[in-house]
């Protein structure tokens, strides 16, 4: 029994690997790797959350990371408005992303909604209710914050005009935060 058992295992780990490389794929999206999921309740590593964010943007067809957004996840940062926390975020606690508006990858409301669904495929689990805030009928703000295993992720799309939209999406590693003294402010 255990043989048959150690090969189906063996079986689906080549397929999800192949799975996982995009082998196969046809449909002309983007390939991206996504790495297994830790087994059990524990915190996510910095690097599944960043696997998840990137392989969200990518199946919702945003442009990439804005580069100096990016490196604040590596140098920290102070913290920023509207995050909940007051003082500066040492770079292990968080992950940031900024995607702009591009010509050949606009930032328009649908690939946000894209993004979200992207985050929930991934188990991430929302928090309170979608807000949105529009503007002669036109939808020019929506934020929805997402928690899964230690981490707050929070996502905002702005629409700037005829400069298209902007999607920020900040991850907060709680238990990081918490141990670094930094004061979490009152929503």
């Amino acid at each position: 029994m255990q043989g048959k058992r150690g090969a189906a295992s063996a079986a689906l780990a080549v397929l999800l690997v192949l799975g996982a490389a995009g082998c196969g794929a046809t449909d002309g999206a983007p390939e991206v790797p996504v790495p297994p999921r830790p087994a059990g309740t524990g915190p996510l590593t910095k690097d599944v959350v960043r696997a998840d964010v990137d392989g969200s943007v990518a199946v919702a067809g945003l442009p990439r990371n804005a580069e100096d957004y990016g490196r604040h996840s590596d140098e920290g940062v102070d913290a920023p408005e509207g995050s909940g926390f007051g003082g500066s975020l040492p770079g292990r606690c968080l992950l940031g992303l900024k995607s702009f508006h591009e010509e050949s990858a606009p930032v328009d409301l649908s690939r946000y909604d894209k993004l979200l669904d992207a985050l929930r495929e991934r188990e991430w689990q929302p928090v309170g209710e979608r807000r949105n805030r529009a503007y002669e009928e036109v939808v020019n703000l929506s934020e929805q914050s997402f928690r899964q295993r230690g981490w707050l992720l929070r996502t905002h799309f702005r629409l700037q005009g005829e400069r298209g939209g902007v999607i920020t999406l900040n991850a907060y590693d709680e238990a990081c935060v918490g141990k670094s003294g930094i004061r979490r402010e009152a929503p």
